[in-house]
């Protein structure tokens, strides 16, 4: 039991050491995803997540509003997605969309 307990105080210390605030590369992947409107664009349920078979293409239209960041503009996001069987149990996606921006009295210099 002692044995037991001295390891796991061991994997928590080493836990919380690994444990760390969101480096430069992921800050850069978040701006990335949030300035493009497929990473604005909520989340589609596919027939796949559902356990079901999908034997057809399936099209969605999505909308996202992302609130502005850092004295950034708002955006509207839009997009259509193309959902497409892929094999026995799996799907592909293709998306396209838009950004528009709402920049009324926001910083002019914001990239």
């Amino acid at each position: 039991m002692r044995r037991t307990l001295t390891i796991v105080a061991c994997l928590l210390v080493s836990a919380m050491a690994a444990a760390s605030a969101q480096s430069r590369s992921e800050g850069a992947a978040r701006d990335a995803l949030i300035n493009t409107p497929v990473g604005a664009l909520p989340p589609l349920v596919t027939s796949t997540i559902q356990g079901e078979v999908q034997r057809g293409v399936a099209l969605g239209i999505r909308y996202g509003y992302l609130s502005g960041t850092d004295r950034g503009p708002d955006a509207n996001n839009g997009g259509l997605t193309a959902i497409l069987p892929f094999g026995l149990g799996s799907t592909v996606s293709l998306t396209g969309g838009f950004v528009s921006y709402n920049c009324h009295e926001c910083d002019r210099q914001w990239p």
